[in-house]
């Protein structure tokens, strides 16, 4: 008897969901942390609703819809690692039926395999649901923001398929509702889980050039000429006017990296080149968060590996082009995997590579593998099995190498010490993979771990390694309580990095914490901490001043010195890190570090600078205006600042 596609369907999705099972209890990782404890306020009514789902951020930053989704698995389970992924694995199964719709609805349109598109859709939607590539996102709390956006965008394409449809059959009404009015509300609400959903109409044209070029009445025609000019041409034709015109406003964030735009550029074919192996070929030990150990491509011999990966993607392209005809879905799959690229892998200031930017592009690449083997075992001929029976022998093999191997990932995520320890393996020299490692160490008293970690890092040949290594080390031994080695800090001072990234801030914090109260540390002054930080950030180039790691890591120096009262030195610290895009509470430091030295005017014109940026959701930062003022009404009234104040 013949199972129905909808019947495997629906026994992938409960396959997927007993491999994922185990790994949903697993921790928190990397910037999780940030995201859930603006939950953990709002649940512990500490903050508003607007602030938790909307934050601090640009409105074209923003990702309220993906917020309010884990506000409400917050709400439902609780600020629990299980309640956030659990909600993340719902995600995962709904877009794995989208996928089969997708493709599905696609390939009935396709000239060579329309007879098969319920068998090839359900293979491609299986192996996505499958495949252990997939493991970072689903179990990656966080990453609910990557897979809203890939459901939203993968329901624009579905909507954009119907309507194509309804083209062809002569319903050009009901197509113009789906392309102009339902399409567009897909794609914002995907924007607004994470911006990646706004390539939606490109994978749409290039579904179009593979199945419908040309098959269009005239009616239909202008309409397609309008869609594709409204939701693609006019916003590229903006972006790349904000390219030109004003390139800070996209580029800026390259501030924050020790790579350049042109390096990115041409580092992403090696990191293209590097997915594609773990699509085709997944090697789940290989797979996971620490992926910054990626070295940037300076030239196209640098490694010769940039020039080799560039000209690999540009042979398989001319593939696709050659047999768009005789083998439509490798064409289509293809080009669906690099324009699904397009955002996160070109020219935006991001990480190298990370895994979770294969969630709506192994998509595409697992369309083009299913579309051409079925198109070359249609040409096979055996007196043994037909060409169906040897491709469901082949997408069942598939289906049990991906189960082993997703299962093994997901046993890896029930802890964080499997997270790391694969990770640290795999990848010695990722930055991230050491610190998680020493943090480990720390936070379960293994001396002896984290003291060989630090050394590595002291003894490193980068500067960066240097100063984390002797910071963490000072810190660690506070920790302990034992004293801290000054030598160490001055050391660290002496180091020169060309910018202060978020990974020095996150250790100077931690250098913070343990000057409070200092008897704690001995050897570990407030001053001290406040010198060893100021002096690491003087000496970084100033084009990076009013980049947000460099004025955070100027807030903590003015509040370490204000810690030991060295008030002149806080308020010039303090009046560094007031910078056009600092964050309030600078502004908040700055203004009472000012009343504190009588001069009430110069911090009424602060607290005003800060009235002005404050956000509208930020109800936390409009309380602390108000505070403030209630403060220097006092002061005006005879009362007198206190140090705490400043």
């Amino acid at each position: 008897m013949t199972l129905s596609p909808r019947l495997l369907l629906i026994a992938a999705l409960l396959l997927t969901a007993a491999l994922y099972w185990p790994g949903l209890g697993g921790p928190l990782v990397l910037d999780d942390f940030e995201t859930f404890a603006r939950l953990q306020r709002w649940v512990a009514g500490q903050d508003s609703w607007q602030s938790a789902m909307f934050g601090h951020q640009a409105s074209l930053d923003a990702r309220p819809v993906a917020m309010a989704s884990l506000m409400l698995s917050a709400a439902l389970g609780g600020v629990d690692p299980f309640a956030f992924k659990l909600g993340n694995l719902l995600v995962h199964l709904l877009c794995g039926v989208l996928v089969w719709q997708v493709v599905r609805q696609a390939t009935r349109h396709d000239t060579v395999l329309g007879e098969r598109a319920d068998g090839i859709a359900l293979a491609v939607a299986a192996l996505w649901l499958l495949h252990p590539f997939n493991a970072s996102t689903v179990l990656y709390a966080v990453q609910r923001m990557a897979q809203l956006g890939t459901l939203f965008a993968l329901a624009a394409v579905w909507t954009y398929l119907s309507a194509r449809t309804a083209l062809l059959a002569g319903h050009a009404r009901k197509a113009a509702w789906q392309l102009f009015a339902l399409f567009p509300l897909l794609v914002i609400a995907g924007y607004f889980s994470k911006q990646h959903a706004a390539i939606a109409p490109a994978l749409c044209l290039v579904l179009e050039l593979t199945y419908f070029s040309g098959r269009a009445p005239a009616t239909g025609r202008r309409m397609l000429a309008t869609f594709f000019g409204l939701f693609l041409l006019v916003p590229a034709a903006l972006l790349l006017a904000v390219l030109i015109l004003q390139p800070e406003r996209l580029l800026a964030g390259y501030a924050d990296y020790d790579f350049t735009l042109t390096e990115r550029l041409l580092t992403q074919p090696r990191v293209l080149m590097g997915y594609l192996a773990q699509l085709l070929v997944p090697r789940g030990a290989l797979m996971g968060l620490y992926t910054d150990d990626i070295v940037a491509s300076t030239g196209w011999f640098a490694p010769p590996a940039t020039l080799y990966a560039f000209l690999g993607l540009l042979a398989i392209s001319a593939v696709a082009v050659a047999a768009r005809r005789r083998v439509p879905a490798l064409f289509a799959g293809w080009f669906f995997f690099l324009a699904a690229h397009v955002i996160e892998s070109s020219f935006l200031p991001l990480d190298l590579a990370f895994e979770h930017r294969n969630y709506l592009p192994a998509v595409g690449l697992l369309w083009a593998v299913a579309g051409g083997a079925a198109t070359l075992l249609a040409r096979v001929q055996t007196s043994a099995l037909s060409a169906r029976q040897l491709g469901t022998l082949a997408c069942g093999a598939l289906v049990l190498v991906y189960s082993a191997t997703t299962l093994g990932r997901a046993l890896v995520w029930q802890d964080r010490a499997q997270i790391i320890s694969q990770g640290l393996k795999h990848h010695p020299d990722s930055l991230y993979a050491n610190l998680d490692a020493m943090a480990l160490a720390q936070q379960h008293g293994l001396k002896q771990a984290h003291d060989e970690i630090t050394a590595r890092m002291m003894a490193g040949t980068r500067s960066q390694w240097r100063v984390l290594g002797r910071l963490y080390r000072v810190t660690a031994s506070c920790a302990r309580g034992e004293p801290a080695d000054p030598a160490l800090l001055r050391a660290a001072a002496s180091e020169k990095l060309s910018r202060i990234s978020l990974t020095e801030v996150h250790a100077f914090r931690a250098l913070a914490a343990r000057v409070d109260p200092p008897a704690t540390c001995a050897g570990l002054t407030p001053g001290l901490a406040a010198s060893t930080i100021a002096q690491l950030v003087d000496a970084t180039d100033a084009r990076y001043a009013t980049q947000q790691p460099t004025w955070l890591s100027r807030y903590e120096a003015a509040k370490l010195f204000g810690h030991g009262a060295l008030w002149e030195q806080a308020e010039a610290q303090a009046t560094l890190a007031w910078q056009p895009t600092a964050d309030a509470g600078v502004g908040f430091y700055l203004a009472n570090l000012q009343a504190r030295g009588g001069r009430l005017e110069q911090a009424q014109a602060t607290l005003g600078d800060v009235a002005a940026r404050n956000h509208c959701n930020d109800t936390r930062g409009r309380a602390e205006i108000d505070k403030t003022w209630r403060a220097w009404q006092a002061l005006r009234q005879g009362g007198h600042m206190s140090p705490g104040m400043a």
